[in-house]
């Protein structure tokens, strides 16, 4: 059977403080009824020994003065054994004297002698009156309910006050626990969440105690396990569009060899005037064929054959690759090069630098449409290349600048999603980085890639910073 975390702690701990509480309470009781009792002897015997010494003549209003200031009440013996003096009625009186034999000096109240006079309990003592001659003895009783009231009064305050101070300590072992539950059943709660790949909600760290180290590691654990479940996707993802690519490659790349050879081959029997239509056409086909090689390359994972090339030649070739498509819908591409070493613009893989950008340089005349401009702009540092892809489009939705690199994740109705994410591969593989701002109604791609020679071991301790993109 469950047992929850506040019956655990609030059972032991209200019966270990109850258990405190009644012990102190009947402890205290017994110390006040003592005390109590203690003070009405203290009281009695103060009397008594005040009347044995007495000179004044003791008559019915002295003994009830003494009554009132003592409790007790009061029956005065004559020297002929007759009540010459009471503060009960005479009955009573009269049985006490049959009852009761005369011992002088009897001592404090708590040994006096208990009695039971017309069915009520008494204690009854006597004084003997050394220096009256009127009288011979004085009877002192108690009643035995009284000094049960005095013991119950004594002993009603600490039980009262610890009844309370039970309740209130039970209230707050409730609330303490409830408190524990509480942030425990988030946890619980979370930690579901997490079980179920739910990462959006983020455990609040109240206190600085051991359950706020709990939540906060079960927060850094969430971010953790986020991260890794997006590499998982993103590593499925790439094998199955791995699996895709090789699937579709192998199919078109023949044809399309094929179909460009043909081309060629009637360009160079039929000698015509105007060219333009087969170098577009032929044009078109290398296009294509470059983005089969990509998808061949990304299906079997292989970097052999690499060769290096100047990122300022890539661009020309992309520039010369989009030519057709962009005076069709009339947008306007021009290259920016801001560089003044060409020599200085080497990197190791051309070919999949050239698909990554022809990728970004496609994606942003989509974007931008009939009429749009785009600009690819070169720059670099001593060790780093960039190139950024504007645009005029609409720009990226918000809070999909990161989605939009992972694969088969396209906004695009007649897109596959496999483009910006092998430009991204590309720049991982060059020890770079892709990146997307949105700068003053223009969109920009940054693409940025070590320039060859440049490797991990001799780079900088701190991040390369690239020109100002004006």
């Amino acid at each position: 059977m469950r047992s929850s975390i506040r019956r655990q702690i609030l059972i032991p701990f209200a019966l270990l403080i109850g258990l405190t509480i009644v012990l102190l309470s009947i402890s205290n009781a017994w110390i006040s009824a003592s005390r109590a009792e203690k003070q009405l002897t203290d009281d009695l015997n103060q009397v008594m020994e005040t009347l044995e010494s007495a000179r004044f003549p003791i008559t019915d209003q002295i003994l009830i003065q003494l009554r009132g200031l003592s409790g007790a009440e009061f029956v005065a013996i004559d020297s002929n054994d007759r009540v010459s003096a009471s503060t009960v009625p005479a009955e009573v009186a009269k049985q006490l004297q049959t009852l009761m034999t005369p011992t002088p000096g009897t001592g404090p109240f708590g040994q006096l002698t208990p009695l039971t006079i017309q069915g009520e309990r008494w204690l009854c003592g006597t004084i003997e009156i050394m220096r009256s001659p009127q009288l011979k003895s004085l009877y002192v009783l108690v009643r035995e309910a009284d000094r049960a009231a005095i013991r119950r009064e004594a002993i009603v305050t600490p039980f009262v006050v610890g009844g309370l101070t039970l309740i209130g300590a039970a209230a707050v072992s409730w609330l303490i626990a409830a408190g524990f539950e509480r942030r425990l059943r988030s946890i619980q709660l979370r930690v579901a969440d997490l079980a179920a790949l739910r990462f959006e909600e983020m455990l609040p760290i109240e206190r600085d105690d051991e359950l706020g180290h709990l939540a906060g590691s079960i927060n850094q654990m969430a971010q953790d396990l986020q991260r890794k479940t997006q590499q998982i996707r993103s590593t499925e993802r790439m094998a199955a569009m791995s699996q895709l690519a090789a699937g579709l490659a192998h199919q078109l790349r023949n044809a399309i060899m094929g179909a460009r050879l043909a081309i060629q081959l009637h360009s160079r029997r039929c000698q015509h005037e105007d060219r333009a239509s087969l170098d577009v056409a032929i044009r078109q086909l290398t296009l294509t064929e470059s983005h089969i090689r990509g998808l061949l390359r990304l299906a079997s994972g292989s970097s052999q054959n690499v060769v290096s090339g100047r990122m300022d030649t890539i661009l020309n070739h992309v520039l010369d690759l989009l030519s057709f498509q962009c005076q069709h819908q009339n947008i306007r591409m021009t290259l920016e090069n801001r560089n003044s070493d060409p020599e200085s613009l080497a990197v190791a893989d051309s070919e999949h630098v050239q698909l990554a950008l022809l990728s970004l340089a496609q994606n942003a005349a989509d974007a931008c449409g009939p009429g749009g401009e785009v600009t690819l702009r070169l720059s670099d540092s001593p060790t780093t290349i960039f190139v950024d892809v504007l645009d005029n489009g609409p720009g990226i939705p918000e809070g999909l600048e990161q989605k939009i690199f992972e694969p088969f994740y396209t906004g695009k109705a007649e897109g596959v999603g496999i483009g910006l994410a092998l430009a991204a591969q590309a720049a991982t593989g060059a020890e770079g980085h892709l990146t997307v701002h949105r700068e003053d109604n223009w969109t920009r791609f940054r693409f940025e890639v070590r320039k060859q020679g440049q490797n991990s071991a001799t780079l900088p301790a701190q991040p390369v910073q690239p020109p100002p993109a004006t």
